[in-house]
């Protein structure tokens, strides 16, 4: 007997993904954000980016991973407009009280449910706004799964700064961690779900070319996986490179409204101000961290061969975005 696990969703608002690779700057597109008084804090549930590596890897079937993310964005929204699972530690960026809206939160907690709350939801069309981590290049569940309702938009930076910061932070064991990555048990040994097709490579290249390749294979397919997207899926995609925010904000903040098709409620001058924007980006500072890299790159005994496509990576970048102030 064939089974398929179906669910329609509850809510029919937008769901705002945004996404991006570890040090790629999230953060920074927040204060833009919160001109759109409709869209909600943003959300971190490692549902949706487990999802999406489960079925990259032909581990969960896109049925059951369709309705799991169905259910888990209707009780996200739900809960999110209850206050229920609201951060409200002090310094956390994404949180409560560095919002601005730390009053309607407060006022949240004391709402009754009732069977009319869903309907009341629906009517004030909030929109939900989630954080996921490097899943670009596997998105294609969360479109089929949110189909016109999604609203994806990753967050790109410079391959030096991604690749310094990288190979500075990482120690080579995420085990312990409550962020550690999936582990995939093949014929090679045990590797991490991203590695699961150059499983036999990860286990010949040392601690540093592994993240290199790592890194630059993300950046790689993520360039693939935007040239294969269909005209109707080009629509709920939007790839925004941190230069461009740092640089010029109001021009983002406009590019942001036309891509969600939504009038923003205020002004974002002092949230701009709160996280130092704009900024300049000058060629001298990336030309410093590209050179950074490839003395990191010489010291961890990284193969010529991966240095060469570092570079490569970072003409394309530069030629691509034209964020660079000279």
């Amino acid at each position: 007997m064939s089974v398929e696990i179906t669910r329609d969703p509850c809510f029919d608002q937008k769901v705002v993904v945004v996404d991006g690779l570890p040090h790629a700057g999230k953060t920074l597109i927040l204060p833009i954000l919160k001109g759109f008084e409709s869209i909600e804090l943003p959300l971190m549930n490692p549902v949706y980016d487990t999802t999406c590596q489960l079925v990259s890897i032909g581990k969960l079937p896109s049925d059951a991973a369709v309705a799991l993310l169905r259910m888990t964005a209707d009780m996200d929204l739900y809960s999110s407009r209850l206050s229920r699972n609201s951060n409200f530690r002090l310094f956390d960026v994404p949180g409560v009280i560095t919002s601005g809206f730390i009053w309607r939160h407060l006022k949240r907690l004391g709402i009754r449910e009732s069977p009319n709350f869903p309907m009341q939801i629906q009517a004030e069309g909030r929109i939900l706004h989630v954080l996921t981590h490097g899943v670009f290049r596997f998105s294609s569940i969360l479109s089929d799964a949110f189909k016109e309702r999604l609203r994806f938009i990753e967050i790109l930076r410079h391959p030096a700064y991604i690749m310094r910061v990288s190979l500075m932070v990482s120690n080579g064991d995420a085990s312990g961690r409550p962020n550690a990555p999936l582990l995939v048990r093949t014929d090679a040994g045990c590797v991490p779900w991203y590695a699961t097709d150059w499983a036999e490579e990860y286990g010949a290249l040392s601690l540093a070319e592994r993240i290199v390749r790592a890194t630059l294979g993300f950046i790689d397919s993520g360039n693939k996986f935007e040239s294969q997207l269909s005209t109707e899926q080009r629509c709920r995609y939007l790839r925004l490179p941190v230069e461009a925010i740092m640089k010029s904000p109001p021009s983002v903040f406009c590019q942001i409204q036309a891509f969600l098709n939504h009038i923003p409620h205020r002004g974002i001058e002092r949230y701009l101000r709160a996280y130092q924007l704009p900024r300049r980006v000058s060629k001298a500072y990336i030309e410093q961290e590209k050179s950074e890299v490839v003395n990191m790159f010489r010291e961890r005994s990284v193969s010529d061969a991966f240095l060469r496509l570092f570079l490569q990576q970072c003409s394309e970048y530069e030629s691509a975005y034209h964020v660079i102030s000279d």
